[in-house]
């Protein structure tokens, strides 16, 4: 886990390292339009995750810290559990990663909100000595990617509530949360992410 030795609270944003997608072209009125699976798919370095929600069926981002932790690995930013969080696993505030929810078999569904649970917010290690919130860092802005090519950008206050932020109805058979900045920890540079909710 990395120190934090910088001495501003917000980490800006940089141009995402998540790679191009592979998404659908504009179809004419009169045909179909065809959702495709990003090319991280089918990328075996990446470890994929089944989780249960309503809208998507599979999960996995470009770092986690350590899957045998209740801090970390991917599907536990989805599995509806606030003692559970992903956290990045690179060097740095993880300005540029990545998180990917789909449908493995490339169906698309409906969706037009997010609600994120930021930061690390397990009771059990927040304390009034110790805010392992306040500890970790945590997302202070987001990119939403669809199969379509478009994207939406939020910002996130620094707060312990769940925010939702809605925008255009889409059919997609993914979403990519990529982190754009983030408020930095009082000790650590891991980001943090408790849950986030697809409707």
């Amino acid at each position: 886990v990395d120190e934090n030795t910088d001495t501003s609270s917000v980490v800006s944003s940089v141009s995402s390292s998540a790679p191009s997608e592979v998404t659908s072209s504009s179809a004419p009125a009169d045909k179909p339009v065809v959702h495709l699976l990003p090319e991280d798919v089918r990328n075996d370095s990446y470890t994929k995750y089944k989780v249960d929600q309503n809208t998507y069926t599979t999960v996995m981002a470009s770092s986690f810290i350590d899957a045998k932790l209740t801090h970390g690995s991917t599907e536990l930013a989805f599995d509806g559990d606030i003692e559970t969080s992903w956290q990045d696993g690179v060097k740095g505030y993880g300005v540029g990663e990545w998180l990917l929810a789909y449908n493995s078999d490339g169906s698309a569904v409906k969706v037009s909100e997010v609600t994120v649970y930021n930061g690390y917010q397990n009771p059990k290690f927040n304390t009034a000595k110790k805010d392992m919130y306040l500890v970790n860092s945590r997302v202070s802005d987001f990119t939403l990617t669809f199969d379509d090519g478009t994207s939406e950008s939020f910002t996130l206050e620094d707060i312990k509530e769940p925010q939702t932020f809605k925008f255009k109805e889409r059919e997609t058979c993914y979403i990519r949360f990529t982190v754009g900045g983030a408020y930095k920890g009082t000790k650590y540079k891991d980001t943090c992410i408790t849950e986030i909710i697809y409707k």
